[in-house]
């Protein structure tokens, strides 16, 4: 899964479903939904995911700690769903779910990425103080726990939205380095991501804006990243691009935008054959 061999993990994913019926074992059984969901969103079937999600959201109704980490599960890969579909505030309203059932687990790492998720989307939706907010208290909450990987994601959103927020240069100073830490560990989406947001800074400062955008260009159409903050950057950055008379990177980066547009568009008209799910 994590090493993007899907097809490999789904037979594998299968074969423990199978094992785990048959033991009689429910909550591992969501657990595995949980994984199928995850891996036929990251194939494209969209619909097929929206399915699996739903069904753990409404079926997973367990106290203990594996079913509320299925359902938040659950309630984040919708939340994912809604932001393909650009349906922002919905996509807010279940990572706002996915936030309740990660407190109701106990996990307070859990409960500070699903905040950060909410500051993405708010910052997506230009409702930037309360974003700010959020991500004010996941890093002061970071702190206090000694979460260093928590205290890094909350510096790493900061600068997303630095970026998209118009601050270029201030962004730049965060993401330059890390986006060398995270190409050197090997982590292709999140460097689409984080790429993104370079060229959109550059854009702004008028540096290096072509290598910027060709980097950019090879990683999305590599792994792309969709989520809310990453496709509002690149939309932005377009814009800019357009704006500045630099029409053939701006065309650029609409074409990546429309390609994956179109692959939305027949990722949720798949039917799904719901009897042999």
């Amino acid at each position: 899964y994590f090493a993007l061999r899907y097809e490999r993990a789904r037979e594998h994913l299968a074969a423990a479903r199978r094992l785990a019926e048959a033991a009689g074992d429910t909550i591992f059984v969501w657990r595995c939904r949980g994984l199928e969901a995850d891996l036929a969103f990251y194939q494209d079937r969209f619909s097929e995911a929206a399915w699996l999600a739903r069904e753990i959201w409404d079926g997973c109704r367990g106290e203990d700690v594996s079913s509320l980490d299925a359902r938040q599960q659950g309630a984040h890969r919708l939340a994912d769903l809604a932001v393909l579909r650009d349906a922002l505030p919905e996509a807010l309203d279940w990572f706002g779910r996915a936030r309740e059932v990660a407190e109701a687990s106990g996990k307070p790492w859990r409960v500070r990425v699903e905040m950060l998720n909410q500051a993405e989307v708010l910052a997506a939706m230009d409702r930037i103080d309360e974003a700010q907010a959020l991500r004010d208290e996941v890093l002061a909450l970071a702190r206090q726990e000694r979460d260093d990987d928590g205290v890094t994601a909350a510096h790493e959103v900061q600068a997303r939205m630095d970026a998209v927020a118009g601050r270029g240069e201030r962004a730049l100073e965060f993401l330059s380095p890390r986006v060398e830490e995270v190409r050197a560990h090997g982590d292709a989406w999140r460097l689409t991501s984080l790429l993104a947001q370079v060229a959109l800074a550059r854009a702004q400062i008028g540096d290096g804006v072509e290598a910027a955008v060709d980097e950019l260009a090879r990683a999305f159409e590599a792994v792309p990243h969709e989520e809310a903050l990453t496709l509002r950057a690149m939309r932005d950055l377009a814009a800019r691009l357009e704006d500045a008379g630099q029409f053939r990177l701006a065309r650029r980066v609409d074409a990546l935008l429309e390609a994956r547009r179109e692959v939305w568009r027949e990722g949720f008209q798949r039917t799904v054959d719901t009897a042999t799910r």
